[in-house]
């Protein structure tokens, strides 16, 4: 009996032990089932995603097919030389005013060699390095303009070139750290003269074939073509300020681009 009576509360214990169990495991089972739909059910990929390979081409939509490497490099350079010319003329008059030994004429020599040869080195540094293309965009169909061309000015402020095609505005430049530049004048009269003008008058009106603007979109000048005249020449003219050259690297441009076989034009 003894030994009846000991077995029986560890069974108990034990049955106790199994339902605690049980109601413990369903309790966990019941957690799963309640498990939110969003994220218990498999994300849908949609079927665009899935497909692979380049986007497709869009002409109505601006492309950049073209960053210059030295965009950098020429910025840096143009903050120093204007940096340099701006010190320059700012300590220039303390020359005059601190004590020295120096004569009035001694002064007025180091002051303007200070100050011209930081202009001077300012100047040449402006001149090679703004027609540097920083970009060049290639327009939607819908524009006039098939290409935009972007350089800097001297206080690294954008100027967008835009030409109605790379054949008909551009030509080689034999202007050194240059590769292209504006056609000066177009010498197949009567093939031009079907687009830019006539081939009956001497001055008729004149065609657009690039224009500068500002970062804000403003006209800045036009490369126009004027009408031909007898002897079936045009020749282009600057109406306002143009940029007439670019510096490019034509071997890293994404898509080609084939300029005009004009020759070398002063």
């Amino acid at each position: 009996m003894a030994s009846l009576s000991l077995i029986r509360p560890v069974g108990r214990y034990q049955a106790a032990r199994t339902q605690e169990l049980t109601l413990i495991i369903g309790g966990f089972r019941r957690g799963l089932s309640n498990t939110p739909r969003h994220l218990d059910r498999q994300v849908e990929v949609p079927a665009a995603s899935k497909q692979t390979g380049v986007p497709k081409f869009n002409s109505n939509i601006p492309r950049v097919i073209y960053r210059g490497p030295l965009t950098n490099t020429f910025k840096y350079l143009k903050l120093f030389s204007v940096s340099s010319l701006v010190l320059s003329s700012a300590l220039s008059p303390f020359i005059f005013i601190l004590e020295s030994s120096l004569p009035l004429s001694g002064r007025i020599f180091l002051a303007f060699t200070a100050v011209s040869t930081t202009t001077l080195s300012t100047f040449l540094i402006s001149t090679f390095t703004s027609p540097y293309v920083t970009s060049i965009t290639a327009n939607p169909a819908s524009s006039p303009y098939s290409h935009t061309l972007t350089t800097t000015s001297l206080f690294l402020r954008p100027r967008n070139t835009l030409i109605t095609s790379p054949a008909n505005s551009l030509v080689p430049s034999e202007r050194p750290m240059t590769t292209w530049k504006l056609r000066e004048s177009i010498e197949n009269g009567l093939e031009a003269g079907q687009e830019h003008g006539s081939p009956q008058a001497s001055t008729v009106e004149e065609s657009v074939l690039a224009i500068t603007e500002d970062e804000e979109g403003n006209a800045l000048g036009r490369w126009v073509v004027m009408g031909m005249d007898k002897s079936g020449r045009q020749k282009c003219q600057a109406k306002g300020k143009v940029v007439r050259y670019f510096n490019v690297h034509p071997e890293i441009l994404q898509e080609p681009i084939e300029v005009g076989t004009g020759s070398a034009e002063t």
